[in-house]
């Protein structure tokens, strides 16, 4: 299955004429409860949950995306963005018809490699955006410690879910005295 993350009604109704087995989604937190090959991604999805952070999660689990870059990129999101394998990249004006040929003929290092042109090692940043993830779930295990739970998180979207629950149970509790 194809996901349509893009937060553009218009285009994702264009999408789903052209693409085979299409879903969409209409908040970043959304994509998690789907089963797919496929994202398509266009930051003008809303959500609480970084772009990056998202994509992450999902290329960690193996999935494909096709990242909606519209009239440009800048160089520390691309620098990212190739770190987690993401090269199909889709510039405006985006249609259609052009994230259906970048579906059909996925892109490599070598196709996009362009837009990191004069990129300095600094402005990578890698250990800092790995690092944020990692604090990021150091986090969510301090937080459900605080509420009296042992927890192991390794999926951001799931401990946030835990704290959820959490959270949910205690007040239920609260209202029971």
């Amino acid at each position: 299955m194809i996901l349509l993350a893009t937060g553009i009604e218009a285009l994702d109704k264009k999408l789903s004429d052209v693409l085979p087995n299409t879903a969409a989604v209409y908040y970043r937190e959304a994509v998690f409860n789907f089963n797919f090959d496929t994202l398509i991604f266009s930051e003008a999805l809303t959500g609480s949950l970084p772009a990056e952070n998202l994509l992450f999660e999902v290329r960690k689990r193996g999935r494909r995306v096709i990242f909606l870059a519209g009239e440009s990129i800048n160089k520390d999101l691309t620098a990212k963005l190739f770190i987690m394998g993401i090269y199909d990249l889709v510039f405006e004006p985006v249609t259609a018809e052009k994230v259906k040929e970048v579906l059909e003929k996925p892109r490599n290092f070598g196709d996009v490699s362009y837009l990191l042109t004069d990129l300095t090692i600094s402005e990578l940043k890698i250990e800092s955006f790995a690092k944020s993830i990692e604090t990021a779930k150091k986090q969510i295990e301090g937080i459900i410690k605080f509420l009296g739970e042992s927890y192991r998180c390794t999926d951001l979207n799931e401990g946030l879910l835990e704290i959820e629950k959490l959270l949910v149970k205690e007040v239920l509790y609260e209202q029971d005295y």
